[in-house]
């Protein structure tokens, strides 16, 4: 059973799954997991596969299949990851303002 598992990882295939599914899920997840956390990196790279991934499949493809879609999704990404701009730069601890005066 073992060997059996171990082969079929080398061919990239485990229980009728491509291993590249399982990391392309477990990297959205992380990275959608880290925009929840307000992470300003996890948005822009979130962005920056998003259209990665996209193009790819257009070239690979050769048509440009849902293009309205893609365009939604990259506003609603690129407005996540100015929501995690905004939100980092608000949330900076001010300086202590000293006031002096007496009583």
């Amino acid at each position: 059973m073992v060997n059996l598992l171990t082969l079929s990882g080398l061919m990239g295939w485990v229980y009728g799954v491509k291993l590249l599914d399982i990391f392309d899920v477990v990297l959205v997840f992380g990275l959608a997991f880290g925009i929840y956390k307000k992470s300003r990196a996890c948005a822009a790279v979130m962005l920056a596969y998003f259209i990665l991934h996209k193009a790819l499949f257009m070239l690979f493809a050769g048509l440009p299949i849902g293009i309205l879609v893609s365009v939604v999704f990259v506003y609603i990404f690129v407005q996540g990851l100015v929501g995690a701009m905004d939100y980092r730069t608000g949330t900076q601890p001010k300086q202590a303002v000293e006031t002096t005066g007496g009583v």
